[in-house]
């Protein structure tokens, strides 16, 4: 069987009285209890039971393909037949227990529907459960489904024990763990996982004296927890209530069964539908999935964009505010700002007028010395002193002369042309020098 999303799933158990429940799925995925039939309540029992009961009330509501039936019944309609394979995968499992089938079925294979359900362990190991039954008790009621129109609809037929493993796992008991129960005059017991149920069988199959032992053996997790449903063993502990209700605030399985007959799509298990329909593992449909997440995404991005939109605007205007107080902190500064930059270069001017001041008897001797060793025609149009050097613009007829009479001083320890030497019509060379002036003993001594 293929599980298909639906936004209604219909329980329903047909034993001494027929039993349903129903829900519908919520805006926002959750589910939640919905009458399923009109003018009934969301979960109940009518008297008449059956494939005749179950024709009525079916024939009460019209098909639809966003509705799902499951329908669980008793164990004495049912066998079944455990099989704990190797690991594998949980399709090679699958092939494995169809093909054991001519051995494993008492029955011949015309004479049966059957379907299988794989519960899958922690170290890969897969355990099998083959459930199977005579067509001549199934046909009665898939016709009473088929002849109300909802044969599409039906997506689950087994026996009880199994929609009560699923309603354990569901309410989140401690797992694995042990359930006899009894119901109509059989006692059955069921062993049961998170991914499904690990053993299922009748009591009376097993050895009086030593089922409890050889389920302990069989799978040490259990240790204590073995319990018995109402009316199932007297010598074990009765199930406790769950700690906390997870089935939508549905009744109990033991009040309704019909909720046992909902828990394997609630639980997420492996549906079991017993008809001539092909053997299936679940699929599961990514395409709604993919929708739901494309929505999400496209809304989470669009509450992003709005809220950044908010935030520039926001922004904006704090920007504006901003600017407006700094266009008027600028203006307020712009005076002292021009005062700063005045003072900064009186105070340079007054350090070079220092400079100059202290130095000033060398300049005689120095200005008399760059006389003296010039070459004649030449003359200079600038002279800048600062930080210990000369910076001199002047023309002759040969600068390199010039160049070399100075290098010659005493004065300076460094005499270099600054940039190109321009030659005018004339022969005249156009030139700047830096002159680096020797610090004095006086200097030295500071």
């Amino acid at each position: 069987m293929t599980l298909q999303r639906k936004t209604e799933i219909l329980g329903m158990y047909c034993g001494e009285r027929l039993f349903y429940a129903g829900l519908k799925r919520g805006l926002v995925g959750g589910w939640q209890p919905k009458p399923a039939f009109p003018g009934f309540a969301p979960w109940g029992d009518v008297s008449q039971s059956g494939p005749a009961g179950l024709k009525r009330l079916l024939s009460r509501i019209p098909p639809t393909a966003g509705r799902a039936i499951y329908l669980a019944l008793p164990r004495h309609y049912f066998f079944t037949r455990n099989l704990d394979l190797p690991p594998m995968s949980r399709e090679d499992a699958l092939a494995a227990v169809e093909a054991s089938l001519q051995v494993s079925a008492h029955l011949p294979l015309a004479e049966i529907y059957y379907d299988i359900h794989l519960c899958p362990l922690a170290d890969r190991r897969v355990h099998g459960l083959l459930i199977y039954a005579r067509r001549q008790d199934m046909d009665p009621f898939l016709e009473a489904v088929r002849s109300t129109g909802h044969q599409r609809e039906l997506e689950g037929l087994f026996p009880y024990i199994l929609g009560l493993g699923a309603w354990v796992a569901r309410q989140g008991y401690a797992l694995p763990l042990a359930l006899v129960v009894g119901q109509e005059g059989e006692r059955e017991l069921g062993v049961f996982a998170k991914n499904g149920t690990l053993y299922a069988a009748s009591v009376a199959e097993l050895e009086s004296n030593l089922w409890q032992q050889n389920m302990v053996v069989r799978y040490p997790e259990l240790k204590e927890r073995l319990f018995s449903a109402a009316g199932g063993d007297e010598t074990l502990s009765v199930i406790p209530d769950p700690a906390v209700d997870r089935c939508f605030s549905l009744p109990p399985a033991a009040e309704n069964p019909a909720v046992a007959a909902l828990a394997p799509v609630l639980a997420g298990w492996q549906p079991v539908c017993v008809d001539d329909r092909p053997v299936k593992l679940k699929q599961v449909h990514p395409l709604p999935w993919l929708l739901l997440a494309a929505f999400l995404l496209a809304f989470f991005c669009g509450g992003l964009s709005w809220r950044a939109r908010v935030v520039d605007r926001a922004l904006q205007r704090d920007l504006s505010v901003l600017n407006l107080e700094n266009n008027k902190l600028k203006k307020r500064l712009s005076p002292l700002e021009k005062r700063h930059k005045l003072g900064k270069k009186a105070q340079a001017m007054l350090k070079d007028i220092d400079d100059f001041l202290r130095q000033r008897p060398r300049f005689y001797s120095l200005l008399n010395d760059m006389a003296e060793r010039i070459p004649d025609g030449t003359w200079f149009s600038s002279l800048v002193f600062r930080k210990g050097k000369l910076t001199l613009r002047g023309q002759s007829s040969d600068a390199l002369k010039v160049v070399e009479s100075l290098r010659e001083s005493e004065f300076f320890s460094e005499v270099k042309l600054r940039g190109t030497v321009n030659k005018s019509r004339g022969q005249v060379e156009r030139f700047s020098l830096v002159l680096q002036l020797k610090e004095s003993d006086h200097e030295k001594t500071q």
